[in-house]
């Protein structure tokens, strides 16, 4: 059973409250499971990243607007949205507005190679921009920003 104390269940409603608390405390590291995770047995057998983690927040539905909502959170450094059914325009949409962000995990998203239209083929690497590295094979889909 996962650890209570650091997974909530978030509604929409109340990830807006997240939002704007996380936004008066200048929280510089969220992370928000898409309903689609699923976290078994202790803390202790988390993939270090959530072990990690001080909260970890689980939607329970699909959030439209995510990339707006976070945008509001120009302070973050970094982001978890593993399992969240982003595509490759939600991540660059977040890569662009937040400043600050120096890791972002879209583990478990449809990033890879994307399908656009008949025609073109999207890369996990075009869809970010050139500040935003891959630090872990596409499947996984977890990026940091370069220095400099």
């Amino acid at each position: 059973m996962a650890s209570t104390y650091k997974l909530k269940k978030l509604g929409l409603i109340e990830f807006d409250r997240l939002v704007e608390q996380a936004r008066a405390e200048r929280w510089e590291q969220i992370t928000l499971l898409g309903r689609v995770v699923e976290l078994e047995g202790s803390v202790e057998h988390w993939p270090d990243a959530l072990r990690a983690a001080e909260q970890i927040f689980q939607f329970r539905a699909t959030v439209e607007g995510l990339a707006g909502k976070l945008r509001l959170l120009s302070g973050l450094t970094s982001v978890d949205l593993s399992g969240n059914n982003n595509g490759a325009e939600v991540a660059k949409a977040i890569g662009a507005s937040l400043p600050c962000l120096t890791s972002l995990d879209l583990s478990d998203n449809n990033i890879g190679a994307e399908r656009r239209n008949a025609d073109e083929t999207v890369n996990v690497d075009d869809a970010l921009d050139d500040r935003i590295a891959i630090v872990a094979p596409p499947a996984r889909a977890r990026f940091s920003r370069q220095k400099g």
